[in-house]
C-alpha cells in the first residue's frame, strides 16, 4: 500500500497518461461534474484516481488512444489501465474504488447494461438544467489539483 502511494504521489502528467491507474474524465463545464471530482478525490481509499476535463488537451489525448471513444462525449469516460468505461459503468467504475458505503453501489451491475445506460443518459441530458452549467471549464484548487492533468 505504501509503494502504491509513493509510485501516485511520484507520476507526472505525462507518466499518468502513459501509465494510467484510474483516470476520471469528466464535463468540465458541468457543475455536477465538477462537484462530483471534488467528491471523488475526497473519497478515494488509495489516492490513485487522477481526473481531466473531457475539453481538456490530456483528456482529449486519452480519449484518442481508445477507438470505441465516443467522439464528443457529453459527461464521464473513466479510463482504468488498458480499458476505457462510458456512463453508467464509468460512475460505477469509480464508486467501486471510494471508501465508505459507496463501493456497495457496484451492486448495480446486475441491472442490465440496456437499462442503466438509458437511465444514466436521461440523467445526463438534464444535468445542465437541474445543476447547472459553467461558462469555463472547472479548474481545480488545492490538493486535488495534484491529481488533476493540466
Amino acid at each position: 500500500m505504501a509503494a502504491m502511494l509513493r509510485h501516485a504521489i511520484m507520476l507526472t502528467t505525462q507518466n499518468v497518461l502513459e501509465n494510467p491507474e484510474i483516470i476520471v474524465c469528466f464535463d468540465g463545464f458541468c457543475l455536477f461534474c465538477s462537484a462530483m471530482a471534488r467528491f471523488t478525490y475526497a473519497r478515494d481509499k488509495y489516492h490513485v484516481i487522477y481526473f481531466a476535463a473531457l475539453q481538456s488537451e490530456p483528456g482529449r489525448k486519452l480519449l484518442q488512444r481508445f477507438p470505441r471513444a465516443p467522439e464528443k462525449p457529453s459527461s464521464l469516460i473513466v479510463i482504468e489501465r488498458d480499458r476505457m468505461y462510458s456512463g453508467a459503468d464509468a460512475a460505477l467504475q469509480v464508486a467501486r474504488r471510494l471508501s465508505g458505503y459507496w463501493p456497495l453501489l457496484y451492486f448495480l451491475k446486475i441491472i442490465p447494461a440496456p437499462i442503466r445506460d438509458f437511465l444514466y443518459e436521461q440523467f445526463a441530458l438534464r444535468r445542465y438544467g437541474w445543476f447547472g452549467k459553467s461558462n469555463v471549464c472547472f479548474t481545480p484548487d488545492g490538493p486535488l489539483r495534484e491529481r488533476f492533468l493540466t
